[in-house]
């Protein structure tokens, strides 16, 4: 990924482009807020990392330039320990992330980058399906397709209690499940953290059930094996289920109605999946935390 990192002190910019070109990053250093501004407005970068104080421009006013010519830029800053408060204003300005100095650990800085870079690579591919979507839904028209929201239950507890390793292996077993589960036509992608979509053509409603209830199952009867202890950890998944065009004609709309339902799954207890005509039927309007 391309990075612009932004700091006036040469010897903490250098150590920062060495870790992120060691990650396997392409860095463009600067020493100025000036100067990170002119290289960002010339060709745009999707993440910037810059120290809050430098001289004229400081980061926070950087930050500001940045997301007003590019909102979908993510931002991380720096700070100092003894400027913890001015991190804090700028994450409510907008900033993806800080990282205080001095590093504890040189690690932090890849650990910062590489989350960023995946919320970057997930807005992307977010992006890349709601096209396919519309066109898909140009192209068929005329035909039913059904659209599959499918969110991992509790995947934030599950990374905590039983490690990343673990939250990674989770995401492959649902991912292995859909492709059982999926004929050669269907088209699934990740949506994102712990989301997966699935675009199943000349499917109706109660088709896609059928398919959505066959992936919940499959999900539940698998297990995850903790890498620690090697003991088994249940896995579920809550499902959202829309239909072209009963349920939506356009691609946005199809989506959204898919993710109502899934919303819908979660308020009823997760480990099921709800179609998009029984989320309305519910009369909920309170939108859950996923997960």
């Amino acid at each position: 990924m391309r990075i612009l990192v932004a700091d006036d002190e040469t010897t903490l910019r250098t150590v920062i482009s060495q870790v992120l070109v060691a990650d396997g990053h392409e860095v463009v250093a600067v020493g100025s807020g000036e100067e990170a501004l002119e290289r960002f407005k010339a060709d745009p970068f999707p993440l910037v990392v810059t120290d809050v104080v430098m001289g004229r421009m400081s980061g926070l006013e950087l930050l500001s330039q940045v997301k007003a010519f590019d909102p979908d830029c993510l931002v991380v800053v720096m700070t100092s320990h003894a400027s913890l408060e001015t991190a804090m204003k700028a994450l409510q300005a907008g900033a993806y992330d800080f990282l205080v100095k001095p590093f504890d650990e040189i690690e932090l800085i890849s650990a910062v980058v590489a989350r960023a870079a995946e919320k970057i690579k997930l807005a992307a591919e977010n992006q890349r399906f709601v096209g396919m979507l519309q066109e898909k839904t140009a192209q068929l028209h005329t035909r039913q397709f059904s659209l599959l929201i499918v969110d991992v239950d509790h995947f934030k507890r599950f990374n905590d209690s039983f490690g990343h390793l673990a939250g990674d292996e989770a995401l492959l077993r649902v991912a292995d499940v859909l492709r059982a589960n999926s004929r050669a036509s269907c088209v699934a992608a990740r949506y994102g953290g712990e989301e997966f979509v699935l675009l199943v053509p000349e499917v109706d409603r109660p088709g896609a059930l059928i398919v959505a209830e066959r992936i919940r199952a499959g999900v539940r009867d698998s297990a995850v094996s903790d890498p620690l202890t090697g003991a088994a950890r249940p896995l579920t998944v809550s499902i959202g289920v829309a239909t072209f065009p009963d349920d939506a004609t356009d691609a946005n709309r199809l989506i959204d109605r898919a993710d109502r339902a899934l919303y819908a799954a979660k308020e009823a207890g997760r480990d099921r999946v709800v179609l998009a005509t029984d989320a309305e039927h519910s009369g909920s309007e309170n939108v859950p935390v996923k997960g």
